[in-house]
C-alpha cells in the first residue's frame, strides 16, 4: 500500500504529536491521541536525515540530503508553514547535511555534515 520508509522522528511538546520525515522528502505530523495524520509539509527534494523541535515547541527544523535545512511553523492553523531555508555548501556527495539542532534559547540553529 505505498509504504514509505521513515528516516527521522521528533516528538512534539507534551508528547501529543510526533513528526516523521522520510525518503520521499516529506514531513508528517501525527496526532498521538487519535493516531491520525494532522498535516504534511513538503519542500525537500531528497531524504530527510534529521528533525529538531525548537525549545518553544512552535517550530521544527528539517535537514535533508538535498543540503537544505528548513524551518517550519508547526503551530495549529498556520497558513504558511515553511518559514526559512538554510542552504549548505556544495561539496562531495558523501558530505551532505546529516543533523540539525537549535540553541537552548532557540535563537540559533546548527547543522552538520559527514566531514572528516
Amino acid at each position: 500500500r505505498g509504504l514509505r520508509k521513515v528516516t527521522a522522528v521528533e516528538l512534539g511538546l507534551e508528547d501529543l504529536a510526533i513528526f516523521s520525515g522520510g525518503i520521499d522528502g516529506s514531513i508528517k505530523c501525527w496526532d498521538m491521541r487519535r493516531g491520525l495524520l494532522t498535516f504534511k509539509m513538503d519542500g525537500h527534494r531528497d531524504v530527510i536525515s534529521s528533525l529538531s523541535l525548537s525549545p518553544s515547541g512552535k517550530n521544527l527544523l528539517s535537514n535533508g540530503m538535498d543540503r537544505v535545512v528548513y524551518e517550519w511553523d508547526i503551530q495549529n492553523f498556520a497558513t504558511e508553514r515553511r518559514i526559512k531555508a538554510f542552504v549548505g555548501a556544495t561539496h562531495a556527495a558523501d558530505k551532505n547535511l546529516l543533523g540539525c539542532c537549535w540553541s537552548p534559547n532557540g535563537e540559533m540553529v546548527a547543522a552538520g555534515s559527514a566531514d572528516r
